[in-house]
């Protein structure tokens, strides 16, 4: 037996074998680890095969080099790998042009694999060019769009190319995502405006919170948060949207008026 001191000053006896917190581990058991492990990556390799080939090949699009599942190959995968989706919101956003935007986030997990993860989102826009309708097909393929991610993040299928979805798990591609090029950079410019101004806005909140971080989230969620409008909060610049962005800055700018009208009282 070992003896330590508590912080009372009491002497504690442990057992020999707890007495080291770090065993090293002997080399017969570090090859069992080693054998365990490879037959755990041959397995989920072939559980994730059966899974894929319950999808068709039209399930799967190409979007710049990697592929990814469609909404309908991942309603097929749904029973097969225990799919739940939970802690479903939605924010609903439109900018000064008429533009919505709509933000699904959810916690995904997979029984089959043992997977668990939390705040998957997808935004989706109105004026993308396959939303011709208004805000309840935005938010319709909002929904679908997360439905989707979430089902390849558990699956562990996230970040494949479609060489090696073919040749690891025996599926092809069925089409591909394009964007005009016009449309490309403007997307571009936006976000390198939104970029901009999200540095105005933690300039602003660092001011009104009087550098109280704590503060400076509660504030900025305050002014995001709608729950009639099923608009989640957001407590950090970096998690805005595009809209968003503009709207928070809008009404920052508005209390630093009142602010600094307040101070000079």
């Amino acid at each position: 037996m070992t003896e330590t001191d508590t912080h009372d000053g009491a002497i504690v006896k442990l057992p020999e074998s707890v007495t080291s917190l770090a065993q090293p581990a002997s080399i017969a058991e570090i090859e069992l680890m080693v054998r365990r492990a490879e037959f755990m990556g041959e397995k989920l390799d072939q559980l994730r095969k059966i899974a894929v080939a319950r999808t068709f090949p039209s399930d799967w699009i190409l979007f710049g080099k990697e592929v990814y599942l469609e909404a309908n190959g991942a309603f097929r995968l749904h029973p097969i790998i225990g799919f739940s989706l939970t802690n479903v919101q939605k924010q609903v956003e439109v900018d000064d042009g008429g533009v919505v935007m709509v933000t699904m986030t959810g916690d995904a997990s997979s029984k089959l694999f043992g997977t668990h993860l939390e705040r998957i989102s997808r935004t989706r826009r109105s004026d993308e060019p396959y939303l011709k309708g208004g805000v309840e097909d935005v938010e319709s393929a909002a929904y679908k769009g997360l439905v989707a991610r979430a089902t390849q993040l558990v699956a562990g299928l996230s970040g494949i190319t479609p060489e090696e979805l073919r040749d690891r798990y025996g599926m092809t591609v069925g089409g591909s995502v394009q964007f005009k090029t016009g449309a490309a950079d403007a997307r571009k410019a936006d976000q390198a405006t939104a970029g901009n101004e999200r540095a105005d806005i933690e300039r602003l909140l660092v001011k009104l919170s009087d550098g109280d971080a704590k503060f400076a989230e509660e504030i900025l969620e305050g002014i995001t948060k709608n729950e009639k409008q099923g608009w989640v909060g957001k407590r950090r610049a970096a998690d805005l949207t595009e809209a968003g962005v503009r709207f928070s800055l809008r009404e920052l700018l508005k209390r630093e008026a009142e602010f600094d009208s307040v101070a000079k009282k």
